[in-house]
């Protein structure tokens, strides 16, 4: 809960040169889009619910901004954390849905590059992008093995799949390439 408004307060910091963002094509829509439907939602919820209680219907309307609010700072954690590449593999950090997780490049069995943004229908798949299953991805990653990462609330999700929404996928690639080279 700390880590919401850390995020919404927190001044932007500057991208180190092996970052890669997923956040800029659509995690700016995806935001607005969400916190558009959950404010007209409120609106409507709270007149119909205030007819029976105005109490409940204050309630379910704060509780619904404390969501739009969540909604910005993941996508503001989105912007300060992107994935990191290293010497020896990727560091993934997804904003406040996952714990960071550290993906050796030994560890890489295929990447494809991808224009649809269908589920993936694999079971163990950790989607890196600014809304989860919900937004978009053009790149998949295969593992070798399995990998853990921890979810909100302390949730653990095994993954052996990395789809990924890059803002640059191109230079991902050349970049992940030229890592594995040396």
């Amino acid at each position: 809960e700390f880590s919401i408004f850390y995020y919404l307060f927190a001044r932007k910091k500057q991208v180190p040169a092996n970052a890669f963002t997923y956040h800029q094509k659509s995690g700016k829509i995806m935001t607005g889009l969400f916190i558009g439907i959950i404010s007209t939602e409120t609106v409507a919820v709270h007149f119909l619910v205030a007819k029976w209680s105005v109490l409940t219907a204050w309630l379910l309307t704060i509780s619904s901004a404390y969501v739009a609010l969540a909604l910005v700072a993941h996508y503001r954690a989105s912007a300060r954390l992107p994935i990191l590449v290293t010497n020896t593999g990727m560091r993934i950090q997804n904003g406040l849905i996952s714990s960071t997780v550290e993906i050796p490049f030994k560890a890489i069995k295929q990447i494809h590059q991808t224009t649809t943004s269908g589920i993936l229908n694999h079971k163990k798949v950790l989607y890196v992008n600014s809304m989860n299953q919900l937004g978009n991805h053009n790149l998949v990653i295969e593992l070798t093995g399995e990998f853990e990462c921890v979810g909100l609330y302390g949730r653990k999700t095994a993954f052996n799949t990395l789809a990924l929404e890059l803002d640059d996928r191109n230079l991902f690639l050349a970049t992940i390439k030229n890592k594995q080279l040396l």
